[in-house]
């Protein structure tokens, strides 16, 4: 209830900052108040395991119009969801079932070696792999995304989603998609 003031003078500056766009104008909103503080408990109805909130809600952030909208875009962190195995094509990634299948195979093993399983070196050994490979970041990073959450369209990209989920946890669903890609 003690952000409730400042909630809504910020929900009203974001109101008068939309009128000034939609005349022409640049409008920013800048507020105290800290997304986790507002959004852990919308995080928390819908996912009940142990994860990196702050990490989570720098992604949600940009995303989510209102905090309901938050539950159907972390829908895949508590358990893996069932999606069809077209969503790793994209035209945009330039990505087809084979190269996504290619792609994941070269992941697994770069994961699997990292010690300690922190975002910022997810980070390193994805683009070094990218580098090696001479691809693009996301022709790499799409499959990723749909291993580990079964969506298109996440809060956040495949580095942050490893580190959200956690090794045990990415290399589990990389293995299944994996599994899932060599039987089609």
């Amino acid at each position: 209830a003690g952000h409730m003031g400042m909630l809504a003078t910020t929900i009203n500056a974001l109101g008068v900052a939309d009128a000034l766009e939609q005349i022409g104008v640049d409008g920013r909103v800048q507020t105290a108040i800290s997304m986790r503080q507002v959004a852990e408990p919308y995080i928390r109805q819908a996912c009940k395991r142990d994860i990196d909130i702050n990490l989570l809600c720098a992604g949600l952030q940009p995303r989510c119009e209102v905090f309901t909208d938050i539950a159907p875009q972390i829908d895949f962190i508590d358990e893996t969801l069932d999606y069809p195995l077209e969503m790793y094509v994209s035209k945009k990634s330039k990505t087809t079932l084979e190269t996504s299948l290619d792609c994941l195979n070269k992941i697994l093993p770069v994961l699997e070696g990292i010690e300690d399983f922190t975002k910022e070196n997810v980070h390193d050994k994805l683009m070094a792999l990218v580098e090696q490979l001479g691809v693009k970041n996301g022709f790499l990073l799409f499959p990723l995304r749909i291993a580990l959450s079964g969506k298109q369209v996440t809060p956040c990209g495949g580095v942050e989603l490893c580190a959200i989920l956690g090794k045990a946890e990415s290399l589990a669903r990389i293995r299944k998609a994996i599994e899932r890609l060599s039987a089609q």
